[in-house]
């Protein structure tokens, strides 16, 4: 039972998603909008994600559950209330990635941007376009290492699922043992909030263990993940 709960754990990490994303526009923020931002997210998590769970394992056997890995939302929807829900829940999922395609590009591009002008990254990479203004370069680099992990995957969904959890997991892990590190090291640093030191081990604790479990689920996609984990870097 123990076990099987664990397994679920690592598993229902794979529809959490956003909390990574936000970070990245932290400076575009106003004062305090951060943790707001991650508040919404937690809230929309916390109500949603189990809700959806038991409205399809109320409306569909397991066994069709298991076969419908890639597409559950929309059968759900379906089966629902017919086939023009199953279309609008798969249009609503088409905008949706989109837009978080979207965000990603802009998201990487102020992250990338940032390391470089504090000399983490090639000063190379901040050469802008002309006509836009834009710095093209961080752009076209993340393109290709999208690309590259499509390639890698043969653009099968679920082997692209679990090597974007365990980046996921990875960055989530790596917020934990930064705070920690300021913790140590830089306690007098003034900041408005402050987070426990059990809140962040539990933290800490939390996205490892998700991390172990989803290794466990998947030793396959894990090697495909260190494979792809140069591009990722």
């Amino acid at each position: 039972m123990l076990l099987a709960l664990f397994f679920g754990f690592s598993a229902a990490l794979l529809g959490i998603s956003g909390f990574e994303s936000s970070a990245n526009f932290i400076e575009e923020q106003k004062e305090h909008v951060f943790p707001k931002t991650l508040r919404n997210m937690w809230a929309a998590v916390s109500v949603f994600n189990p809700l959806i769970c038991l409205l399809a394992l109320g409306i569909l056997p397991l066994a069709v559950v298991r076969n419908h890995k890639e597409d559950l939302l929309a059968f759900t929807g379906g089966e629902m209330a017919g086939r023009w829900f199953l279309t609008w829940v798969s249009v609503d999922a088409t905008l949706v990635l989109s837009g978080a395609v979207l965000t990603s590009f802009i998201g990487t591009l102020g992250l990338v941007k940032r390391l470089t002008l504090d000399r983490c990254l090639p000063q190379f990479l901040l050469k802008e376009n002309k006509w836009r203004q834009t710095n093209h370069r961080i752009i076209v680099l993340f393109f290709l290492l999208c690309t590259s992990i499509l390639w890698m995957t043969g653009g099968d969904i679920q082997t692209l699922a679990v090597v974007y959890t365990l980046s996921f997991l990875g960055v989530m892990t790596l917020f934990a043992a930064g705070n920690i590190l300021l913790k140590i090291n830089r306690s007098k640093l003034p900041r408005h909030i402050r987070a426990s030191w059990p809140a962040v081990l539990l933290a800490l604790l939390a996205t490892v263990l998700g991390i172990i479990g989803n290794i466990a689920l998947n030793p396959w996609y894990f090697w495909v993940f260190l494979t792809s984990f140069p591009r990722q870097c």
